[in-house]
């Protein structure tokens, strides 16, 4: 016998405070997300006591039978034909009849608001429907009076919104959905609401049946990444990439699953499972209106926000108010600072491109964009999704290839295991390659204004002379035509060339004799590249050159990764980075051959050159124009050490920046390898203004040191600090995962990256001064008659960085307080 009751408890009202999730929301009638049959709870529902719980968001009041969440044959959450919430399971008891247990709340689904839904079962006999809204908890009870069992789980896996017995889908937000190894109580619903937390079902402890992520057995809704680990779920990298306001696919529905073979019980967040019925379903995300206000920030980890270290620095103010000059920024790190790729297929989900989304009106170029081969997947401007034209090319980022030595000279590497941190090509003799710059809408690159187009090259001993030319084109890799006449540059410096002999020896990794006099031959700070045999293509740089009577020892900056074997070609002289540029002029009206870019080849002689990074900008308007720098997977140490001495103030100083932002870089490196990095970018560029900028927490493990390192040594530094540790704009890692703002663990997606951006120049415009608010024209520094001339130029044409009093008028105050300004002086 069944027998079934109703109870109500009430509950206070709750303040509106900032949210952080995401959710799924059924659009339709038919919206549904089926599973297979094999990613379920399977034989956990027959193994005890369970309970599953869910939040809920109704567009409107229940009033008729929907659909919510089932196992087919085995449980179901929905709502009665009156709309109440119910919840039922099918058992069998001691006798082997089954028996249906269905346990009715008595209280409709409110509509706008977010509310906890909870099914709990108890092999005593007893069935719990808890719902639990803002007008407090209700909630319903079956009992078999006797023991009984699920029934096992037939050939249909589990099911959001429309069920298997005719319901409709609920329409509404579909948040955290939590399969728990134990039974739930009245007073586990209060406490898990009272939180007002998104992951409180998971891993709450400490409060009633609660026993935190112990129970926590298998999830939905808990992450929307966008490039996750394929399990069993089929497609394509883009497919199974979740983006917040796009459609749930057959191929992005995340399940979390205690069971999953994997390493690290956070990997088991980044899931795709296979399923049989996706439709009807769009990622949302509860940090937006109607869904926002009632969710809590998790406190993290370490429960603070970090202060802000202030200081002067003029560009990070035009930074986030606007430029008032073209400004070069380069943002540097690991992985996430040269990442190419989010898996969306939208972006590389790097920092820069946080800053390229939300700046998207004031950018006017990308700088050190690295080159690649075959599809490089998208970038603003200099988009490679279409990949570039490019023939007989080798990495040059790899552990042990040909030309690996030559990324010890350059930044940039997404990969790893690159022996350093260039990214790039080698152009074999008579190798080509062609990037090209997109017009990008909404942007300051246009088609109808000038573009200068770079690419960044490498001239040493033995290197192949360039032909270049600028071509434009309708598309990325379309043959195009040219702009102007083939140009040509030497690039070889060979000062010496040996054959290595059996008089020769190496000593070491660092270390060789070579037999004879080489006075003025061979110098120290000249490369050696080797140009034949089964070592060529290696490249080391020359630390000292001892000359004895007869022979002499040289010894290099770095370890030979091959030795030279008796008849190969050496080649001594000097290297120097070169930049093959080009401006070209305003694509002429009408012409569809928008994409603007430079054929590079490697011709004649020689043995070729590296191609490491193309960069695009407009030279004529104040702008931002934003670079890249780091190596994948390996922190500022690494990247210290890895690199060619000399190269890395050489790259830095081609870099030319003006802001540069240096995020914590944390892989087997300590925190004061930033001060490190720091210096290096001082000798390299001693006018560069410098923040230190950590990121937010993230599974991968950005320690709690990096940001108290910043915190405490930025003012000593004279560098501006500012931490996302724990700040409740971006949230605790669990939280980036459920709303979108993570790729997959260690890297961050567009989204997450955008909203990055987003509290950076927040947090900046609290901690940055402009020592010279009034500077507006060259000479950068100080004050002068031009400044006057070309601020009440900005004023007259109503420019947004006229507006000084901050009110978002430009009026006469605005003059007022720029002569108030200027009469102050500049110090």
């Amino acid at each position: 016998m069944v027998r079934a009751r109703l109870f109500l408890v009430p509950l206070l009202l709750w303040a509106v405070v900032s949210p952080s999730m995401a959710a799924v929301r059924a659009e339709t009638d038919g919206a549904r997300i089926a599973l297979a049959s094999q990613v379920s709870p399977g034989e956990r529902l027959q193994a005890g006591d369970f309970s599953v719980l869910l939040w809920i968001h109704p567009d409107v009041p229940t009033s008729d039978a929907r659909g919510i969440f089932e196992i087919p044959g085995v449980l179901s959450l929905c709502t009665s034909p009156t709309g109440t919430v119910i919840g039922s399971v099918e058992v069998e008891d001691d006798q082997g009849q089954a028996i249906s247990l269905v346990a009715d709340s008595g209280h409709p689904l409110l509509g706008g608001e977010w509310q906890l839904l909870a099914l709990s079962f108890r092999q005593s006999g007893f069935v719990d429907i808890f719902h639990m809204d803002s007008t407090g908890l209700h909630g319903g009870i079956a009992t078999a009076g006797e023991l009984v069992v699920p029934l096992e789980q037939g050939a249909s896996g589990p099911c959001l919104g429309a069920d298997s017995q005719g319901r409709p889908a609920l329409i509404g937000a579909y948040g955290l959905l939590v399969f728990r190894s134990h039974s739930v109580k009245a007073a586990d619903i209060s406490n898990i609401r009272s939180t007002r937390r998104y992951f409180a079902p998971y891993d709450l402890a400490g409060a009633g049946s609660m026993n935190g992520t112990a129970g926590a057995e298998w999830m939905l809704n808990h992450a929307a990444t966008t490039l996750p680990i394929d399990v069993d779920a089929g497609g394509v990298t883009q497919q199974r990439a979740a983006v917040m306001g796009e459609p749930a696919g057959a191929y992005n529905i995340h399940v979390y699953d205690k069971h999953d073979q994997v390493a690290e019980e956070f990997e088991r967040f980044n899931l795709v499972r296979q399923t049989t019925d996706v439709q009807g379903f769009r990622y949302v995300s509860t940090r937006e209106p109607p869904l926002d206000g009632f969710f809590l920030v998790d406190p993290g980890p370490f429960a603070m926000v970090y202060p802000s270290v202030p200081g002067e620095s003029a560009l990070a103010v035009q930074l986030v108010h606007g430029p008032r000059r073209p400004i070069r920024v380069f943002i540097s790190s690991n992985s996430r600072a040269v990442f190419r790729d989010d898996g969306s297929g939208q972006s590389p989900g790097n920092y820069a491109h946080g800053f390229l989304d939300l700046k998207r009106s004031e950018v006017s170029g990308v700088l050190f964009r690295p080159v690649v081969r075959g599809s490089g997947g998208p970038w603003f401007g200099l988009d490679c999704v279409d990949p570039p034209r490019a023939d007989l090319t080798e990495l040059i980022d790899t552990a042990s290839g040909t030309y690996a030595s030559f990324s010890r000279f350059w930044s940039g590497s997404a990969r790893v295991t690159s022996e350093g941190p260039g990214g790039g090509l080698f152009l074999r003799r008579w190798g080509l390659y062609e990037m090209r710059c997109g017009p990008e809408e909404g942007s300051l690159v246009t088609p109808d204004a000038p573009l200068v187009v770079e690419a960044h090259i490498m001239a040493f001993p033995g290197a192949s002379p360039v032909q270049w030319r600028p071509r434009r084109g309708m598309w990325q890799s379309e043959v195009g035509v040219d702009e102007a006449p083939p140009q040509q540059m030497t690039l070889d410096t060979t000062r010496h060339v040996r054959i290595f002999s059996g008089d020769d020896r190496v000593i070491n990794h660092t270390a060789m004799v070579l037999k004879g006099n080489f006075d003025g031959l061979i110098v120290p700070g000249d490369a050696m590249f080797i140009a034949a045999g089964p070592s060529a293509g290696q490249i080391n740089i020359i630390e000292s050159v001892t000359q004895g009577f007869t022979q002499a020892t040289i010894t290099f900056d770095m370890p030979l990764m091959r030795w030279p074997e008796a008849g190969v070609e050496l080649r001594f002289g000097p290297w120097r980075f070169e930049t093959v540029r080009y401006e070209f002029p305003p694509v002429p009206q009408g012409d569809a051959r928008t994409w603007r870019g430079l054929y590079v080849q490697a011709i004649n002689e020689g043995s070729g050159f590296p191609l490491f990074a193309y960069s695009a900008y407009r030279p004529d308007v104040p702008g931002l124009q934003i670079g890249v720098a780091g190596w994948g997977g390996n922190g500022y140490l690494r990247q210290l050490l890895q690199t060619e001495p000399d190269a890395l103030l050489g790259w830095m100083q081609q870099a030319d920046a003006d802001l540069w932002i240096q995020v914590p870089a944390q892989q087997n490196a300590l925190p004061e390898n930033m001060s490190d990095f720091t210096e290096a970018i001082r000798q390299a560029a001693p006018d560069c203004e410098i923040i230190w900028a950590a990121e937010a927490a993230h599974p991968s493990g950005v320690q709690r040191g990096w940001p108290e390192y910043i915190v405490d040594h930025a003012a000593e530094e004279g560098v501006i600090g500012i931490v996302a540790l724990n700040h409740p704009e971006v949230g605790t890692e669990l939280e980036q995962l459920a709303d979108g703002q993570r790729s997959n663990l260690p890297h961050i997606s567009r989204r997450g990256n955008l909203k990055l951006a987003e509290l950076w120049c927040e947090l900046l415009d609290e901690a940055a001064v402009d020592p010279c608010p009034a500077d507006f024209a060259p000479d950068w520094g100080q004050y002068d008659f031009f400044d006057v001339q070309v601020y009440l130029s900005t004023f007259v044409t109503g420019d947004p960085s006229a507006d000084l009093t901050g009110d978002g008028i430009i009026d006469f105050f605005d003059v007022q307080r720029f002569l108030s300004l200027f009469t102050a002086g500049c110090p």
